[in-house]
């Protein structure tokens, strides 16, 4: 008995072969005539095979190009979130004000070390403007200081320090230096002298009248005061410093012809000193006249006794000083003998040493004498004595009216 069933698969296993070899021989045809088209200038389509199954025809089908999703513009925020800023164009690279990030952390007060500059991440650009991508960019450490810098500020230190000078210099030319001297007529034939000598502050200054010469100080304002018997009737002053500055001062004094005068003029420590006796006094009393109890020039401007004036800066390493003594011989209310002395000390300082001194007298009568005096102190083994030097001043006699 025939079996169908294997006939007839025979028979579609036969069919199914032979349109698959037409199929095949086919394509094969087709595959040319593409590879012709492809070689004469036509745009050629890739085929995608799929798997032949077994009484499958496959159709031939052209791929469509694929569409590519451009990835989206970077955005500002992510930009600043990732730290890293892909800038565009060729222009000059600008951060935005929002990537900067400030520091809330308290501020050490040790200055950061110039080899640790901000760092500054600047991304490279390529020949044609493009830029490199920002894995590539480099860190640019700026200098601390460059030498131009160094050099303004260096100038602007001198021109501050100009300033200060030009400053200073003006300052000292509003101070007036000049120095100044009046003279005024005062008590019992004196003339009140007034020195002001603002830049000679704490300075020895010579001051000359006739032949009195002293030396005297000014004080911390450059000042000095001095009341000094008139030994002319037209007294002049001169004040001189050891720079050469100076100042002359004068004025009349109308009553110097009433007093009679003695000066004694020494040098440095040779310990000469002027003594009055008045009226028979005896010697450190009442009425003894000397440095050390001077009586007053209003006591002899009425007339009743006669004062001292010590002239003079002790303290001076080189001095001049002198000692006036003045009486109201024109006008006494007492009759009698002054008896006038020249005293030397011996002291440690003019012990065994040559001394020298001067006197000056003026009679109310207009008599004038002066009497030089050198001596040798004698040893130090004298110290505290006094030498009396007679002869060296006259004594004054007051005659009765």
């Amino acid at each position: 008995m025939v079996d169908v069933k294997r006939i007839g698969m025979i028979g579609g296993t036969v069919l199914t072969a032979a349109a698959i070899g037409y199929f095949m021989q086919n394509n094969g045809a087709s595959a040319s005539r593409v590879g012709e088209e492809t070689a004469a200038g036509e745009v050629s389509q890739d085929v995608v095979s799929q798997p032949i199954q077994a009484g499958v025809v496959i159709p031939t089908v052209p791929v469509q190009p694929r569409e590519v999703a451009l990835p989206p513009e970077i955005d500002v925020a992510q930009a600043q979130t990732n730290q890293s800023i892909i800038l565009p164009g060729t222009d000059t690279p600008t951060l935005p004000d929002s990537s900067i990030t400030v520091d809330q952390s308290p501020v050490s007060p040790t200055l950061p070390s110039t080899n640790v500059a901000n760092q500054i991440v600047v991304p490279d650009v390529g020949n044609d403007g493009s830029e490199t991508d920002v894995t590539q960019s480099r860190t640019v450490t700026p200098n601390a200081i460059t030498p131009s810098v160094t050099a303004q500020v260096a100038q602007t230190a001198n021109l501050a320090l100009s300033a200060e000078d030009t400053v200073a210099s003006t300052q000292a030319e509003l101070v007036d230096c000049s120095v100044s001297m009046t003279a005024t007529a005062g008590l019992a034939a004196t003339v009140n002298l007034s020195l002001v000598a603002p830049c000679h502050a704490e300075q020895s200054v010579v001051v000359t009248h006739d032949a009195l010469v002293i030396t005297d100080r000014t004080d911390t304002e450059g000042k000095l005061d001095l009341t000094v018997p008139a030994l002319t009737e037209a007294a002049l002053f001169l004040a001189a410093f050891a720079d050469g500055e100076g100042a002359i001062a004068s004025t009349e004094v109308s009553s110097v012809g009433f007093y009679d005068r003695v000066a004694l003029l020494w040098e440095n420590g040779a310990g000469a000193s002027l003594h009055a006796l008045e009226f028979d006094a005896e010697y450190d009393a009442a009425g003894h006249v000397q440095s050390a109890a001077k009586q007053s020039a209003s006591a002899a401007a009425r007339g009743e006794a006669g004062f001292l004036a010590a002239l003079g800066n002790t303290d001076d390493d080189v001095k001049s000083l002198a000692e006036v003594y003045s009486f109201p011989t024109g006008f006494s209310q007492k009759q009698g003998n002054i008896k006038l002395s020249v005293e030397i000390e011996i002291t440690a300082e003019n012990c065994g040493k040559d001394i020298g001194a001067q006197v000056l007298q003026l009679g109310a009568d207009n008599s004038r004498s002066i009497r030089d005096l050198t001596l040798t102190v004698p040893s130090c083994d004298a110290v505290g004595d006094r030498l009396v030097v007679k002869d060296m001043v006259d004594d004054i006699l007051l005659a009765s009216n």
